[in-house]
């Protein structure tokens, strides 16, 4: 294998190579070792989006999961659904955009569905994105084989997965440096936005704030 490329997007999870500078040869993305982590609380966190996660939706009432069967919804109904979510003590749920959702995935497992997260087989997700051609449709995506499509909102129903943060919600690794958590000055480190001069840590960004380490 390859040095491992490193940039902001996570890594697909795809550690097999099948021909020199395929995607499981460079391995190229952020360069976390743990991703996922699990919050005990029924929800999970990605450390490379500090995006986090309902892990199973029959988990979240009657509106998700009623009768032994998860709920579909139109769109509408989706975006609502997960706007009102109140679960694990937290009620700022909401439905993914297209990139979010496309991101909880893992390219190295079959089906594509990241350790931790409960999927039915063959799912497919609605995402907050509506289609810029045809704003009658929105995009959706298939988590067992990663496929990204548009389908009409009120005619089709699809499931719906919750989603919060991704502003605020957390530090991850800077493209090109320690891949994994790293004590500092009594600071915890290991997720983006830290940035390095040489080996010491010079600055966190949060949310557009600068906290200087000396």
């Amino acid at each position: 294998m390859a040095e491992p490329t490193k940039s902001w997007l996570p890594r697909t999870g795809q550690v097999t190579s099948y021909v020199t500078g395929d995607d499981g040869y460079y391995q190229a993305g952020n360069p976390l070792t743990t991703r996922f982590v699990d919050n005990g609380n029924g929800t999970i966190t990605d450390r490379a989006t500090g995006l986090t996660w309902v892990k199973d939706m029959t988990d979240c009432g009657a509106a998700f999961y009623t009768g032994g069967v998860l709920v579909t919804f139109s769109w509408s109904q989706a975006v609502a659904a997960c706007v009102a979510l109140e679960y694990a003590g937290l009620t700022d749920w909401r439905l993914p955009n297209v990139l979010e959702q496309v991101s909880l995935v893992s390219m190295g497992a079959n089906p594509n569905v990241p350790a931790g997260i409960v999927s039915p087989a063959d799912a497919i997700y609605w995402t907050s994105t509506t289609d810029a051609a045809n704003t009658a449709y929105a995009h959706r995506v298939t988590a067992d084989r990663l496929n990204v499509s548009i389908d009409a909102k009120t005619t089709n129903t699809f499931y719906a997965r919750p989603v919060r943060g991704g502003d605020d919600a957390a530090l991850r690794v800077a493209p090109g440096y320690p891949a994994d958590d790293t004590v500092t000055n009594g600071v915890v480190f290991g997720m983006t936005g830290v940035e390095y001069e040489g080996t010491r840590p010079k600055n966190i960004i949060i949310t557009g704030k600068v906290v200087t380490i000396r």
